[in-house]
């Protein structure tokens, strides 16, 4: 995750939310709008959804598939 930038176009703040993923390449947030209650991450194979409330910098538990 990266948040907020300085001047010279950096993120001010680098972490990771979820390790342990098999090469992802793909995030959506549902439902979609300004409240989302879950982050879904498309490994090469599988999809793996997690809970997520806005604000969370980390993820809460294990992915489900």
């Amino acid at each position: 995750m990266l948040r907020g930038t300085m001047r010279q176009a950096r993120a001010q703040e680098m972490e990771v939310f979820a390790a342990e993923l098999n090469r992802p390449f793909g995030i959506a947030f549902y439902p979609s709008g300004p409240n989302p209650q879950f982050v879904y991450v498309a490994n090469t194979d599988s999809i793996v959804r997690f809970r997520y409330q806005v604000g969370d910098s980390r993820k809460a538990a294990r992915p489900r598939k």
